[in-house]
């Protein structure tokens, strides 16, 4: 089609007897579908016309193009703007135009030159320097596990800034023994390339270190004139690290099935004092110098075997895995009172698996100045590396929270510390109200429901009840939808272990495994509690529990070949045990001794069949309990209404609204919708019985409708989608995980 213009229509002729051309049969399952592409444009001439031309009113609104995207396209010293107007013909004599180029000159001050050796992001450049020493780039050493007898070779590239090179040098330290200082050599022979090619190579003696050893050196280049530079560069000895460095190899240690971490530290005893100590950290081919460690947590600090946090300095962070996001903290959580090891790891991994965002966690081996230490659990900490890694905005407002949700004094504020804490003690005063009604309508206005619907339904899976008068966090997409949700921390008090202080107080140390923890984990909470009271939030919590129970969990009569949460303990138990033996002996333990393996065997035939008993016989609706039935897999919701056209104009104010005519809720938990637009429904996306849920591009533009529907209608709300509806018409498909049309 040619001569097509903006707002024509066109027709389609769509034969109603089919793809057979029978007109007597009856539906024969065929599908009409129009799809219209367009042909790339073959760009402006110099003599193109306007398609259309321009209301007064148009012209009187000036057009802003932005030009900071093609920046890089400036040259130095002239620049020249084209600027192309397009008229609606030759002979239109109203052609009008006026450009005008608008910039921002920073404040540039002429009266220092030199070079910024401090990096400053975001924020003024330091002041510069000619007292400029060479540059040093390219330090490496081989091999990267040092081996004991043979020399290590470093190497460096040097490179001249103002002056000529002068000397190179390699200063070594192995563990914590005096500081050797060797010359570094560009003469071929040194391990160094071809003479005079600007790399520089020593050797570190192989006999200077033993198994297991710490070797660390930084590089030190001299001009001709004396001015000197550094690799690491070590500009701030709080926040920099001082040296590069590798280890010996430990042969002993190529079996571990564990990751292995090497912590080396000078005094040991200051990593669990307030005022913390420095160290290294060795893992997974890279050393991190001067590390912060200090103490962790509340209870276990009294432990014999502690918890710590891990500071990194900035532009020197941890590698946790491989291609996964780096992060500025780690924490190394002991084990001593869980004698599996392992109850941090599933429980995470399992918030994971229901779509919840939660921490890292995996079981590492800690060795300790070249010595076992013992089995951790390494888990991130919550920032805004944190935040990113999961999907969510690093600018939102993030609390880590040691109270009920009563007031802001039991909050730790991780983000955004510069406004205060007003957006929490908002929340906390909506979600307290005594009007039911306006509670609820705060509620579905201010919180992101299906998050906080999954991340409760996820504490009831794992039957954690260690929460939620502390131990957990509460963030606020502060910048996009402005909805609350909620994600766990502090997770080892799960899958049948509880803390008890009756008569007498056990606190972490009951060695009973308890199946019948109850449902609502977080009943008194402030945010929580309205969530279970409220019908419609009750029915959608039940649902999604059921949901995940029986994904996760499994009914009891699961065989034991296919039951999910043996198959990993086992594979766990497996990874961990013999590390775990060594930790035990170490160590020791609480109660009853026993091994990794006797521990698990207790979640396999205490915790696991017990539980299953619990859930899905004893808390079932109409058995006594409120849990529903599994959902029927062919259940339907309706596209009941599409608005393309808001009455604004404004076009992020549009919404499909689906409906719900079932008598019961339904979980949409992984639906698509696809066609004109597209998203994925959240895990924790229900609709109660016979409901509606609008989806939309952009929720918090919805809840600023003028017309209904809009904010303070307690509505369930969800986004946002991609793409923009057409008032042309389109297809709209409503899939469920299966790929069944709904």
């Amino acid at each position: 089609l040619t001569n097509l213009f903006l707002g024509d229509s066109v027709d389609f002729a769509l034969d109603p007897r089919g793809a057979d051309g029978v007109e007597t049969d009856g539906c024969d399952g065929s599908t009409f579908k129009v799809t219209i592409t367009q042909d790339a444009s073959p760009g402006l001439a110099w003599n193109s016309k306007a398609l259309t031309t321009r209301t007064p009113a148009q012209v009187a609104e000036p057009l802003s193009v932005g030009l900071a995207a093609r920046r890089r396209l400036l040259v130095a010293g002239t620049n020249v703007l084209c600027i192309q107007g397009l008229n609606a013909s030759a002979g239109d004599s109203t052609f009008f135009i006026d450009a005008q180029l608008s910039a921002t000159l920073g404040d540039v001050s002429g009266g220092l030159r030199g070079y910024t050796v401090r990096p400053t992001p975001g924020d003024v450049n330091s002041g510069g320097t000619l007292a400029l020493g060479p540059q040093i780039d390219d330090v490496s050493h081989t091999p990267q596990l040092a081996k004991v007898g043979t020399p290590l070779q470093v190497t460096a590239k040097v490179l001249k800034t103002l002056n000529p090179i002068g000397a190179v040098t390699l200063t070594y330290r192995v563990m914590y023994g005096a500081e050797v200082v060797i010359p570094m050599l560009d003469n071929g022979l040194s391990g160094d390339g071809l003479a005079g090619d600007g790399l520089y190579g020593a050797q570190i003696p192989g006999g200077a270190f033993t198994v297991g050893q710490m070797i660390r050196y930084f590089i030190t280049a001299r001009d001709s004139l004396g001015q000197s530079s550094q690799e690491p560069a070590f500009l701030d000895p709080l926040a920099s690290p001082r040296y590069r460095g590798t280890i010996a190899e430990d042969p002993a240690l190529s079996t571990s099935r564990l990751p292995v971490l090497h912590w080396f530290i000078q005094n040991p005893a200051s990593a669990s004092q307030e005022t913390g100590g420095r160290g290294s950290l060795f893992f997974e081919g890279e050393l991190y110098d001067n590390v912060t460690f200090g103490p962790h947590g509340q209870s276990t600090r009294g432990f014999p075997k502690p918890s710590h946090d891990v500071d990194f300095n900035p532009g020197d962070l941890f590698q946790w895995r491989k291609g996964e996001p780096r992060v500025n903290d780690i924490n190394l959580l002991t084990t001593w009172a869980d004698k599996s090891h392992m109850r941090n790891v599933l429980a995470y991994e399992t918030f994971a698996a229901i779509g919840a965002p939660g921490h890292f966690a995996i079981p590492i081996r800690v060795q300790q100045n070249a010595a076992f230490y013992s089995v951790a659990n390494m888990v991130e900490t919550g920032d805004r590396h944190f935040l990113d890694r999961v999907g969510l905005d690093p600018r939102g407002a993030l609390y880590k929270m040691y109270n009920s949700a009563e007031s802001t004094a039991g909050a730790e504020k991780k983000s955004r510390r510069e406004e205060g804490t007003e957006d929490l003690n908002q929340l906390i005063v909506g979600m307290s109200q005594s009007d039911v009604n306006a509670r609820r309508r705060f509620m579905m206005d201010n919180l992101d429901v299906p998050e906080v619907v999954n991340y409760l339904a996820g504490m009831t899976l794992v039957a954690n009840t260690d929460c939620c008068h502390k131990n957990y966090y509460l963030y606020r997409d502060s910048d996009g939808s402005g909805e609350w949700q909620a994600m766990p921390w502090d997770l080892d008090l799960s899958f049948g272990r509880v803390w008890t202080c009756n008569t007498p107080c056990m606190a972490y140390f009951d060695e009973l495994i308890y199946t019948n923890t109850p449902l609502f984990v977080g009943q008194g909470n402030n945010v929580f509690t309205p969530v279970f009271e409220t019908p419609e939030t009750r029915q959608m919590y039940l649902r999604r529990l059921r949901t995940i129970l029986d994904q996760r969990l499994q009914p009891p009569t699961v065989a034991s070949t296919n039951d999910l949460l043996r198959l990993r303990t086992l594979e766990l138990r497996d990874q961990i045990a013999p590390t775990a033996a060594l930790d035990l002996a170490k160590w020791g333990t609480w109660g009853t001794r026993e091994t990794i393996t006797q521990a698990v065997n207790r979640i396999w035939n205490e915790f696991l069949p017990g539980r299953r008993r619990f859930l899905f016989q004893n808390q079932l609706a109409g058995q006594g309990g409120e849990i529903p039935p599994a959902q029927d897999p062919a259940v339907t919701v309706r596209i009941a209404r599409m608005e393309y056209r808001p009455a604004s104009r404004i076009a992020e104010e549009e919404y499909v609204m689906l409906t719900n005519a079932n008598t019961v809720a339904v979980d949409l938990s992984g639906w698509k919708l696809d066609g004109g637009v597209r998203f994925t429904f959240k895990s924790g996306t229900v609709m109660p019985a016979r409901s509606s849920l609008y989806v939309s591009p952009n929720t918090r533009a919805f809840r600023g409708r003028l017309v209904s529907p809009k904010a303070g209608e307690r509505l369930l709300v969800t986004g946002p989608y991609s793409g923009l509806l057409s008032a042309w018409g389109e297809s709209l498909l409503l899939t469920d995980p299966t790929g069944r049309l709904v």
